[in-house]
Order: structure tokens, then C-alpha cells, then sequence
């Protein structure tokens, strides 16, 4: 008797071992299932990671060249600049020369009148080339002011894609 109590001990403390081993096997298959998916993830992370920071260094190479142009743009509104400020003197010079063609209209009297018409004539062109040049230089005084506010965003802009960049590429390196 005591030794069928012991085999039914056995057959008993089997099964519970053969059904805790069936638990643990499909908790290991569980467990395989999940680590598979995870490694398929990260590597689907990995890669869209490194789609995104390829994109990114477009972005930083497309900035970069429009930082380019708007400094090229404000070079030449400097060069344009530069030639108003000829115009300017011509105009006042011109101006000058013809108070002095009137005056010496003035002087030589009948005689000098269809000059003082042409003095009077040149004056009026210098002091609408003066108002123009004028004009010129506040539009382009807006213009850079423009150009300077757009180069300082697009620096910022910069900057913040780089920062991403080294944000991605470090999630990158940690998904590794």
C-alpha cells in the first residue's frame, strides 16, 4: 500500500512537473514572440531614423544655400548702395551748377534768358534725381533690414535642425 501511495506521489509530482514544463515552454515562446517583434521594431525604428536624418542634412545643405543667397542679395544691395550715393553727388553738384548757370543768366540779362530757362530746367532734373535716390535708399534700407531678419531666421532654423540631428543620430546609436 505504502508503495502505490509513493507511485501515485511520483505520477502526481510528474504531472505537475510535465504541466509546469508545458507552462514554461509556451511562456518561453511568449517570451521569443515578443523578442522577435522588438528586434523588428528597432529595426524598423532604426531605419526611419536614418530616412529622417537624411532628410534633416537635406534640410541643413538647403538652408545653408539660402543663407547663401540672402547674403549674396545683401552684398548687392551694398553695391547698389554705394552707387546712390554717386547718383547723390552728381545730383547735388548738378544742383550747384545750375544756381550758378542762373546767376550767371542773371547777370548777363536779355541776353542770358534762354539759359536760365535751361538752369531752371537742370535744377528741377537734379532735385527729382535727389527725391528718387532717396526713395531708392529707404527701399533698400528695408530691403536689408529684411535680409537680416531672414539670415537670423534661418540661422535659428539651422541651428535647430542640427540640434535634431544630433538628437536622432544619438536614438539612433542607442537602438544599436
Amino acid at each position: 500500500v505504502e508503495q502505490a501511495q509513493t507511485s501515485v506521489e511520483i505520477l502526481s509530482t510528474t504531472k505537475e512537473i510535465s504541466a509546469n514544463t508545458s507552462a514554461l515552454l509556451k511562456t518561453m515562446e511568449q517570451a521569443t514572440a515578443v523578442a522577435d517583434y522588438t528586434t523588428s521594431a528597432t529595426a524598423d525604428a532604426q531605419a526611419n531614423l536614418q530616412r529622417m536624418d537624411g532628410t534633416m542634412q537635406h534640410m541643413v545643405a538647403a538652408t545653408d544655400s539660402i543663407n547663401a543667397k540672402l547674403a549674396a542679395l545683401s552684398e548687392k544691395a551694398s553695391n547698389i548702395n554705394s552707387v546712390l550715393v554717386t547718383i547723390t553727388k552728381v545730383a547735388d553738384q548738378t544742383n550747384i551748377l545750375s544756381l550758378n548757370a542762373a546767376i550767371e543768366a542773371e547777370k548777363a540779362g536779355e541776353a542770358g534768358r534762354g539759359f536760365s530757362v535751361v538752369a531752371t530746367e537742370i535744377r528741377r532734373l537734379a532735385d527729382q534725381t535727389a527725391v528718387s535716390t532717396w526713395d531708392i535708399e529707404q527701399m533698400l534700407k528695408e530691403m536689408q533690414s529684411a535680409v537680416s531678419a531672414s539670415v537670423m531666421g534661418m540661422d535659428k532654423f539651422s541651428e535647430e535642425i542640427r540640434r535634431s540631428v544630433g538628437e536622432v543620430r544619438q536614438v539612433t546609436d542607442q537602438l544599436s
